[in-house]
């Protein structure tokens, strides 16, 4: 059974740069276990978004019910 990893990406934005705030809602779909300590891929994919979105706060989005084990700010 495929699972869901829903995140919630926000960038206040940066006028003085240039850059303009932004939010944006990332779903992951995983087919198969990906394994590894509960959580813990969780965590690798929230990092890679606030990689990606460089700059924005990722958190995971709890109104889905799914729980995703991680302390970090982005």
């Amino acid at each position: 059974m495929a699972k869901e990893l829903k995140f919630d990406v926000y960038h206040p934005g940066e006028m003085g740069a240039g850059i303009w705030g932004y939010s944006d809602a990332v779903t992951v779909t995983v087919e198969n276990d990906p394994g590894g300590e509960e959580g813990e891929f969780e965590q690798y994919m929230r990092e890679c978004l606030a990689e990606w979105f460089d700059g924005a706060k990722v958190t995971p989005n709890w109104l889905f019910g799914v729980k995703v084990t991680c302390n970090a700010d982005a």
